[in-house]
């Protein structure tokens, strides 16, 4: 073998290894992203501590939830649009009503997912309808409602 050929085999192996690890660098790179991404999915809090800011948005019929997700990041109310369209995607919620909506950056993802929706005022208990019960108290017993007696005579007529 000439000196030539040696030299050209030697670059050939040292690149040739030098490929796999960037390979393998990267593909560990992917992998750290990506499970920091999904850890970050289910264990990401809100925006800000409480009490928060209120935040007023405008959400147009126009609108995607790409567009609403730029613009909740915009508004401070998410750290990061594209976390927020994978925890969206899994709340039980999936569309998005338009109109003015006044939120806080100390609410969740289901939170605000909700308000968009339009049921966090009708599907929600009010603070003065919650009642924590604890260990020994009663269940609240509400007034039970009986239809009128009907007598004796009219039940044996009907037949």
């Amino acid at each position: 073998m000439s000196a030539k050929k040696i030299v050209f085999r030697i670059i050939y192996i040292a690149a040739s290894v030098l490929a796999v690890i960037l390979i393998l660098m990267f593909l560990l790179w992917v992998g750290r992203r990506g499970y920091e991404f999904g850890y970050r999915i289910f264990t990401e809090t809100a925006a800000s501590e409480p009490p928060g800011k209120d935040v007023v948005v405008l959400i147009r019929s126009d609108m995607s939830k790409r567009d609403v997700a730029k613009l909740l990041e915009e508004k401070g109310l998410v750290k990061d649009d594209l976390l927020f369209l994978a925890q969206y995607a899994l709340t039980d919620y999936d569309k998005i009503e338009p109109g003015t909506y006044t939120m806080n950056t100390s609410m969740s993802v289901h939170e605000i997912a909700e308000l968009m929706e339009g049921e966090a005022e009708s599907e929600t208990e009010s603070e003065e309808e919650k009642q924590e019960l604890l260990p020994g108290d009663e269940l609240p017993v509400e007034e039970e409602v009986y239809p009128e007696e009907v007598p004796a005579e009219e039940i044996g007529a009907e037949e």
